[in-house]
């Protein structure tokens, strides 16, 4: 695959950042340090393996609105971490449980509400 510019698999989200199997959930659920604030809870789970993916999961419960809603809190979701997860420690799992305010938020709300958190819990590399 040719690449036009250097930045492509920087930002780019491919099949192995996504978490998969339902026993990759629960490994998570179960071992995972737990973070909320008043829109989101996230599930960290830092792997002790030498696979430096940070990966990524969403679960939006059916309590949150209709199926377009929820889609469109997953893309922001998606799209905050696709932007971010370089900034993030390598090798861990998380997963983003919005809450129902976050479907009120605008993207740069839930982009600063979702970075504080990770930063709270200590999982940057650095400081922005």
């Amino acid at each position: 695959m040719f690449l036009h510019n250097k930045y492509h698999v920087f930002f780019s989200f491919c099949k192995c950042e996504r978490l998969h199997t339902n026993k990759d959930f629960k490994k998570i659920f179960e071992n995972g340090n737990v973070f909320e604030n008043e829109s989101m809870k996230i599930i960290i789970y830092n792997r002790n393996d030498s696979y430096i993916v940070r990966r990524f999961g969403v679960i939006v419960k059916k309590k949150i609105g209709i199926a377009v809603d929820r889609n469109k809190i997953k893309r922001k979701l998606r799209e905050i971490f696709r932007l971010n997860k370089h900034m993030l420690k390598p090798g861990i799992d998380l997963i983003f449980i919005p809450k129902f305010l976050s479907l009120y938020l605008k993207y740069l709300e839930l982009e600063k509400s979702v970075l504080t958190l990770i930063y709270e819990a200590g999982y940057f590399i650095r400081i922005w």
